[in-house]
């Protein structure tokens, strides 16, 4: 295919895929070694839960910011940036000697996995023609999942043989070459619009409050178990994310420059999108994080057997992603089709807990998981990203990921908070390290049940959207 003037919109894909990979690889790979960081770090759940926490929180934050800035800013420039705060947080993670300074670590490797995320579709959608969007974007999908394969392979072997630490030594030394290959590569008249370059009409006021709420409502959610919700402190928060997400809504409302159109919800498919994402990655975050604490602190296997059972979930995934990608016209059967295959997988994640099968069963149960993630991401980012106009790519992709990574970070503080009370309930400790310490195995007993109420949680959503998918596909 001959694009005159134009750099080759493959070669920007795998200058994209860079970058996206490595994001992939660090975002998973502190899932795997969870347990033991929080080990190292002598962390209780509800503190380690801030460690994945950290960055998806800050992603959470940034990425309807970010997603303005570029289409204002330029999208080769922020991608440049991303990749200096990956670097830069990966650093600090490799040579972190507390568990304070690792979590701030994780939240500038998170400011740039927000603007990689963002740029990454948003790139795509403006370089390559409606007729190969969804080959780039099923594509683009499958190397995020090479990066979530690889992340539970490798990753379980450097915990075990050489050191978290080095997983992160490694991150900062590819951020080099992926820097170099988007200089070389991109080109910013051929990956963003001519509104580049203007006055730059920001909405810092509505930054501020998104990122406010957001950050305020999840940190609730993570604090309410230790500090309980009639405390003054909680309620303050409670109070204070009411406020900034209200105020949002209002200042986007009458601001003539607004972060968020609030004009996207008119789009039936637009909004529909956001719901299925919405619901859909809560089920998927919640395995992520329940999963590694289960099979290495309640079943005392290694990180090697994390490593196993967290790998067949990005296989799936990458299989679904390609194949969905590559077959046009057939969106919304393909959706429903990803949904039920979720809400499948969660409904046999309780069962597998209530039976207490081997750890290994749950490898089975995560391909079909992430195959079904797979099969339903892709066409549905071709039908947000259809419904969007050229100039809004950015910003369109930023809300589609701020709506996952919200739901990501309420799957995390809900699933904590689920847990932990039901641990508390049951007269155990809210604390996994107590686990070994309880003859009794109450405590193991408590948190499996509450393992199983978030993933029959996480069904019931599955279920929710494929009702809702249906009522699209008929309309």
């Amino acid at each position: 295919m001959h694009f005159p003037n134009k750099i080759n919109p493959w070669f920007v894909f795998w200058a994209l895929a860079f970058a996206n990979f490595l994001s992939s690889f660090d975002m998973f790979f502190a899932n795997v070694a969870l347990p033991t960081i929080a080990n190292d770090y002598n962390l209780a759940i509800s503190r380690a839960a801030w460690i994945p926490l950290a960055g998806t929180l800050t992603i959470g934050a940034l990425l309807l910011p970010t997603g303005s800035l570029s289409d204002l800013l330029g999208r080769k420039r922020m991608q440049l940036i991303a990749i200096v705060l990956m670097f830069v947080g990966s650093l600090i993670a490799a040579m972190a000697p507390t568990p304070l300074i690792f979590i701030i670590s994780r939240i500038l490797s998170g400011a740039g996995i927000a603007i990689i995320h963002t740029q990454n579709i948003s790139i795509l959608a403006a370089v390559f023609p409606d007729t190969e969007r969804g080959k780039a974007i099923g594509s683009t999908i499958a190397v995020a999942s090479v990066g979530f394969l690889i992340s539970p392979l490798a990753g379980g072997y450097l915990i075990n043989f050489i050191g978290w630490q080095s997983a992160y030594w490694i991150i900062a030394s590819l951020t080099i070459p992926a820097f170099i290959s988007t200089i070389l590569i991109m080109k910013e008249s051929q990956v963003s619009t001519r509104k580049i370059g203007k006055k730059l009409n920001f909405d810092w006021i509505g930054a501020l409050l998104i990122a406010l709420g957001i950050s305020l409502a999840v940190i609730t959610l993570n604090e309410s178990n230790d500090q309980g919700w009639l405390s003054p402190i909680i309620l303050l928060m409670i109070m204070g994310s009411f406020f900034c997400i209200v105020a949002f809504i209002f200042w986007e409302l009458n601001n003539h420059h607004p972060l968020f159109e609030f004009q996207h919800f008119a789009n039936k498919l637009f909004t529909y999108s956001l719901i299925v994402r919405f619901f859909s990655f809560f089920g998927y975050g919640a395995a992520f994080f329940i999963l590694p604490f289960y099979i290495q602190d309640v079943k005392e296997y290694g990180a090697d057997i994390v490593g196993i059972v967290l790998f067949t979930a990005p296989v799936g995934m990458g299989m679904g992603s390609f194949i969905s990608g590559r077959i046009k016209g057939k969106r919304i059967p393909f959706i429903l089709l990803g949904v039920t295959l979720a809400a499948i997988a969660n409904i046999l994640f309780v069962f597998a807990l209530w039976m207490d099968v081997n750890p290994l069963i749950f490898a089975g149960i995560n391909l079909i998981a992430g195959l079904g993630f797979g099969i339903w991401l892709t066409p549905l980012w071709e039908v947000a990203m259809a419904s969007t106009d050229k100039s809004s790519f950015s910003l369109a992709a930023a809300i589609q990921n701020l709506v996952r990574n919200t739901s990501q970070l309420f799957s995390i503080a809900a699933g904590t908070a689920i847990i932990t009370s039901i641990m508390i309930a049951k007269g155990a400790i809210g604390d996994l390290t107590e686990i070994a310490n309880d003859p009794t195995g109450n405590t193991a007993r408590s948190f499996v049940l509450g393992a199983q109420i978030v993933f029959g949680l996480s069904a019931f959503f599955a279920i929710g959207t494929m009702f809702a998918t249906i009522l699209v596909r008929k309309s």
